[in-house]
């Protein structure tokens, strides 16, 4: 239903794709980064050894 509409909606339309980042974006992924890093570090200072994420397909 949901791609019918959006197939309605853009039959007549010019879609711009600029190529630039998006703002919100990029907001988005700092903040993620930042409390990343203050996780990582606090486990650092508890003694406990960090790990990376495990991959979807080893669950």
């Amino acid at each position: 239903m949901t791609i019918a509409r959006l197939d309605r909606l853009t039959l007549h339309c010019n879609i711009l794709e600029t190529g630039s980042e998006r703002l919100r974006f990029r907001h988005s992924t700092a903040i993620a980064k930042t409390g990343i890093k203050a996780r990582e570090q606090k486990l650092s200072n508890a003694g406990e050894p960090v790990h990376p994420r495990e991959p979807e397909s080893t669950r």
